[in-house]
């Protein structure tokens, strides 16, 4: 996979971002992910478009670790939908609305306080700023959608 070059690199975190409503198994984020990060010290995995999977389907072997696990938790997000963007729904109200699908959801409710963009920058902060063993250079986007890079230059977690 020729677009890893970046993310060999030792000292960077690795997004590795795929979308709830395709097979995980066939992630090419996934796939390059283990291929560099083959222990997944680095790796976090993300999950996007749960709002938009089959009626009575989840994600939740995923998010929960048992279908495909990662050292570190996955994180479910939920971003603004093409409608939102064209009725310029701004940052705040996308957030909002993620935080009231997950504390809302049958399914995802019981994790809702550990998903969602705002968690995920809170966790690559605390990684980033206060951990400074760790020496992280850079936070490497595979698959990440505009929204949340957005999010993350807004609250200073990426450079």
């Amino acid at each position: 996979m020729g677009g890893g070059r970046g993310i060999v690199q030792r000292l960077c975190i690795i997004l590795a971002i795929s979308p709830a409503n395709q097979d995980i198994a066939t992630s090419d984020a996934i796939k390059l992910a283990r291929e560099v990060d083959p222990s997944g010290d680095r790796t976090f995995g993300v999950l996007t478009k749960l709002d938009l999977m089959d009626k009575g389907t989840n994600a939740l072997d995923v998010l929960e670790g048992r279908s495909y696990r990662l050292q570190h938790p996955w994180i479910g997000i939920v971003n603004r939908s093409q409608a939102d963007i064209n009725k310029n729904v701004d940052m705040i109200v996308a957030r909002r609305k993620e935080h009231e699908y997950f504390a809302t959801s049958p399914d995802y409710g019981h994790l809702a306080s550990k998903m969602g963009s705002m968690y995920l920058a809170r966790l690559l902060s605390k990684l980033y700023f206060c951990v400074p063993s760790l020496n992280i250079k850079t936070i490497i986007f595979i698959g990440l959608s505009t929204d949340v890079v957005i999010l993350f230059l807004a609250l200073g977690v990426c450079n």
